[in-house]
């Protein structure tokens, strides 16, 4: 009964080394850097989904947790990470109700965001140009 109560007090001060915040900070960052200032939130999530099925990009996934209502699936970690960079004004949405476009704010804060997380800009380059890809095949099924 110790060891219970034990793992549940340390899980309450767990810090992740790069949390679901940490990696759409950096997303949106490399992102900002090469002037791409929109993203598809559900895709976005189910290339996600692709990853962690396939077991790639590990190091900046692993905090990222998935849940289904039934229909979708969604991230809990990704959506409050995105509600927090709503609130800073980084992230903003036209019409969420119709549209799952997520715009970034223009501005010149991509350096700051990176330096931080440094050590996982390569695996996160490597990460959005799979995406791309990952989109691009999305949208040749689509229009079949």
């Amino acid at each position: 009964m110790k060891e219970k109560n034990t793992k549940k007090f340390i899980d309450y001060f767990y810090e992740a080394t790069f949390s679901a915040y940490d990696f759409l900070v950096l997303f949106i960052a490399l992102n900002l850097k090469e002037r791409k200032l929109e993203f598809d939130k559900d895709k976005l999530i189910n290339y996600i989904i692709y990853c962690k099925e396939n077991r790639l990009f590990t190091n900046i996934l692993q905090e990222i947790s998935l849940a289904s209502n039934g229909i979708y699936k969604y991230s809990i970690e990704i959506d409050e990470a995105i509600a927090r960079l709503k609130w800073a004004r980084v992230l903003y949405t036209v019409s969420p109700e119709q549209d799952g476009t997520i715009f970034i704010a223009d501005g010149n804060y991509d350096e700051e965001l990176i330096k931080p997380r440094s050590n996982y800009v390569f695996e996160m380059t490597n990460f959005i140009e799979e995406f791309n890809s990952f989109k691009l095949v999305l949208r040749k099924e689509e229009k079949c």
